[in-house]
């Protein structure tokens, strides 16, 4: 509610963030919706007569105002409950919800975004080796949910700082909780268990394939205007390739029957 709309109003945005806390709104949701909102009035595609009040980034008293109307489903707020995708796609340009599957993005721009580099330095801006280090991280991060773990705390002082990404600490920690005595393969192999399940879960039950491991066109199309990353796009495409062959998944995203039954996963298959 801040960055993506532009707001530098702090008492608007604690008092937002109140709101949703209290009425049961996701934050992020919220914040991106109405900054989906903002950009369909910028563009002309959304009249402000419809949402009945003025909406420009930057307006703190507007986002307040409607994290009310969305939670009561007053007015211009009952379009904004259904959610960006909804909401861009109600007036004919979904590609202006930055969602993927149809979530929204959380309040970091994806885009060259360099999160790693300590001790061993990532280029934000290559993409063909980092297909691999997405999944170990997506395995560590099944770990992490399976656990009850804090994804802030443990990706900090709990994952190993190199380019395998070792799982020492939470390994360490699980131990240490539950005497299970896990080895660090027993762990890694987990968390690619169940990935893998997870995977065949939105193939199987929730009729997802690859087309729908997507980014909006703004990562993939639109060069970045300004800054360190100006002038570049996310080969999302050409990272997939490589990313499902390191999986040991077919092209389309599908966990093949030999990766199945490495993982003790073949029943489900």
């Amino acid at each position: 509610m801040g960055s993506d709309c532009g707001v530098s109003d702090l008492a608007a945005l604690t008092k937002a963030n109140y709101l949703c806390n209290e009425l049961g709104l996701d934050t992020i949701s919220m914040g991106s919706a109405i900054a989906c909102a903002m950009e369909l009035v910028e563009k002309g595609f959304l009249p402000v007569a419809e949402i009945g009040r003025q909406l420009a980034r930057g307006d703190g008293d507007a986002v307040v105002s409607l994290v009310r109307q969305t939670t009561y489903r007053e007015g211009f707020g009952n379009i904004l409950a259904e959610g960006s995708l909804r909401l861009a796609s109600r007036y004919g340009h979904p590609e202006l919800a930055m969602v993927c599957k149809g979530m929204d993005f959380a309040g970091y721009d994806p885009e060259y975004c360099a999160l790693l580099g300590v001790p061993h330095p990532v280029d934000p801006h290559s993409w063909e080796d980092k297909s691999e280090m997405v999944a170990r991280w997506r395995n560590i991060f099944s770990i992490i949910d399976a656990a009850g773990l804090c994804v802030f705390i443990t990706v900090r002082y709990l994952v190993e700082p190199t380019l395998n990404l070792r799982p020492t600490g939470i390994m360490e920690l699980l131990n240490a909780a539950t005497g299970a005595n896990y080895t660090l393969e027993e762990l890694e192999i987990a968390g690619e268990r169940i990935f893998n399940a997870e995977q065949l879960f939105i193939i199987n039950r929730a009729g997802f394939d690859r087309k729908q491991d997507s980014l909006p066109p703004r990562m993939t199309a639109e060069p970045m205007p300004a800054g360190p990353s100006q002038g570049k796009v996310c080969h999302l495409e050409e990272m997939l390739d490589v990313y499902y062959r390191f999986r040991g998944w077919t092209p389309n995203g599908i966990p093949t029957a030999e990766k199945l039954a490495e993982l003790g996963l073949a029943q489900i298959g």
